[in-house]
């Protein structure tokens, strides 16, 4: 056995980066995360590292999931790494020619979290969540692999399937830079809460702002509403986040909204969540919109999205050319127990 000397991921609570792990059952790695429509911080990730249980809050169907994925250092020193993950139901597991195409995307717009130590032993977490909503057909449950490459380490993956169940637990435990999880679907959703996502690419060449609101009818007193974005020092953008706002009574109509200059080409998701006393609310209906600006010296050429433009958000706009009307760009709706259009 020999001790792998970079950023590992475990198979067990024991794993130390051994290989190979001494255990068998390899099917539980501590460090990849579902934990369902809600949010860990990297904080928490760290400090629960040896707490001997596991964070898992499942994977709920139909919906947007979040997958957390932790590793720790076993180089001298400072490295970095990618970690990506993917998915893969129980009986194509030993066929990664098949789910090596199943990568899913990570918060910070590409394929993989970026996962960086400074000193020896250093728990890290990926600098954003994975973020995916199972296929219908996975059923009810499927497995997540993760893998770490770096420059001069590249992927552990095999390029040809392997022959034996066992040929593929063997893998696993032989590489510490891989690990496997087995998830549970959920097939509902907690009543008190719910949470949509709006894709969101910029297309611009430079850095440019972007609106965000969130437009709510029907939603009763109490309920609590945020509309955010997960900010990503790594490519300069600051993320926002509008914190939790309460219904007021007799206020079940209305509008909230936040922006943020987006760096050129940039990609993210945009989140809205309610939480809400009682039951799901009848004909409650929440729309997300994102808005371009368009700076007052611009208005003219875009005379022909005029009809969509609105001189009027519910935030500041900071940091661009003044007097400029936002023009919408898409929208993501989610219609309530009845509710409709």
């Amino acid at each position: 056995m020999a001790m792998f000397n970079d950023l590992f991921v475990r198979d067990t609570w024991e794993d130390d980066g051994t290989e190979p792990v001494p255990s068998s059952y390899v099917s539980a790695s501590p460090d990849i995360i579902p934990y369902a429509d809600q949010t860990i911080t990297a904080a928490q990730l760290i400090s629960t590292y040896s707490s001997g249980s596991l964070l898992d809050k499942g994977v709920i169907a139909g919906r947007l999931n979040n997958v957390y994925v932790r590793s720790k250092n076993n180089a001298p020193g400072a490295t970095t790494g990618q970690l990506y993950l993917y998915y893969a139901t129980g009986n194509l597991l030993v066929q990664p020619s098949v789910w090596k195409q199943n990568q899913i995307t990570n918060g910070n717009g590409s394929k993989y979290a970026n996962l960086s130590a400074t000193t020896h032993l250093q728990v890290v977490a990926g600098d954003q969540p994975f973020y995916f909503t199972p296929p219908s057909s996975l059923g009810t449950h499927f497995c997540f692999l993760a893998a770490v490459e770096k420059q001069g380490r590249p992927s552990p993956i095999p390029a040809s399937n392997f022959t034996s169940w066992q040929a593929f637990v063997d893998w696993v435990r032989d590489h510490a830079n891989v690990s496997w999880h087995n998830v549970d679907v959920v097939s509902n959703v907690p009543p008190q809460g719910w949470r949509d996502a709006l894709r969101f690419d910029s297309v611009d060449t430079t850095p440019t702002y972007h609106g965000f609101t969130t437009t709510y009818r029907n939603l009763p007193a109490g309920a609590v509403l945020r509309l955010y974005c997960l900010p990503n020092a790594s490519a300069g953008f600051s993320g926002f986040d509008t914190n939790n706002i309460t219904i007021p009574t007799g206020g079940g109509t209305g509008e909230i909204g936040q922006g943020a200059v987006f760096p050129a080409g940039y990609s993210t998701t945009i989140f809205t969540t309610c939480v809400y006393p009682g039951p799901v609310p009848p004909l409650a209906v929440i729309q997300t919109t994102s808005l371009g600006y368009v700076p007052q010296r611009l208005l003219s050429a875009h005379e022909r999205f005029r009809p969509l433009m609105r001189t009027s958000v519910p935030f500041k706009v900071e940091g661009v050319e003044a007097g400029g009307t936002f023009v919408k760009i898409t929208s993501v709706t989610t219609y309530f127990n009845g509710a409709s259009p």
